[in-house]
């Protein structure tokens, strides 16, 4: 049973240590001062869309949950091109992205 305790005040020291002089450092927010929020634009609300609509359709046509190979077929058409997408216009955004 002391191991388990001196486990526990070794992890409670480290957080002691190690957390909360991060949270003290920081500076308190200004009163009435509401914090920023981005709005999503209209082709990202579109690409989320469609990244959830692809695979569902896919899903509902090859019914996935019923063989191997209905499940590998929905791998491939269903959810490899909404990752392929998504990781083409990662690379793109990168590219465009200005140097510092």
């Amino acid at each position: 049973m002391s191991g388990i305790q001196e486990i526990l005040v070794i992890l409670a020291i480290v957080v002691v240590v190690l957390v909360l002089p991060g949270r003290m450092r920081r500076p308190p927010r200004a009163p009435g001062r509401p914090p920023v929020q981005r709005r999503l634009s209209g082709r990202w609300r579109l690409a989320l869309l469609v990244s959830g609509a692809w695979p569902a359709a896919w899903a509902v046509w090859l019914r996935p949950w019923e063989s191997v190979e209905a499940l590998t077929r929905f791998g491939v058409l269903g959810v490899a091109p909404v990752a392929a997408a998504w990781a083409l216009g990662w690379v793109i955004a990168g590219f465009r992205k200005p140097r510092a």
